[in-house]
C-alpha cells in the first residue's frame, strides 16, 4: 500500500496537468532540417534567347521528370511570347522527352529558337 499511494498520487498529477511527465524533462533530440523543397531537389536551367536584338537568360525552376514542352511553356509564360524549339548542346529537343531522358542536370544552359 506504501508503494501504491505514491503511484496513484503520480498519476492523479499527471492526469491534471500539476506534473512534468519524465520523457518531457529529457533532453530534446535533434531534428532534422528539412528544406521545404519537394524531392528530388529542382534543377536551375537556363535558358538562353534572342529577344529584340539582345541575347537574355532566362532562369527556370525544372525538374528532372519535367518535359522539355514544360520548360518550353515556362519560358513562353516569362518572355510572353512562343518558341519554336529548344537545343542542347546543338541537339534538338522533344518536347515529350524528359530532362532526364537527355541527361539535363542542375546549371545547364539551353538555347531557345
Amino acid at each position: 500500500m506504501k508503494k501504491l499511494l505514491p503511484l496513484i498520487i503520480s498519476c492523479l498529477l499527471l492526469a491534471t496537468g500539476f506534473a512534468t511527465p519524465t520523457s518531457a524533462l529529457a533532453p530534446a533530440v535533434p531534428q532534422p532540417v528539412l528544406s521545404g523543397e519537394p524531392e528530388p531537389h529542382p534543377n536551375n536551367i537556363y535558358v538562353k534567347l534572342k529577344v529584340n536584338g539582345q541575347t537574355r537568360i532566362i532562369w527556370v525552376l525544372a525538374f528532372p521528370d519535367d518535359t522539355v514542352g514544360d520548360v518550353k511553356s515556362s519560358v513562353e509564360g516569362i518572355v510572353g511570347f512562343s518558341i519554336n524549339y529548344l537545343s542542347y548542346k546543338g541537339q534538338v529537343l522533344d518536347e515529350e522527352a524528359t530532362l532526364a531522358f537527355y541527361g539535363i542536370g542542375s546549371n545547364v544552359t539551353l538555347n531557345a529558337y
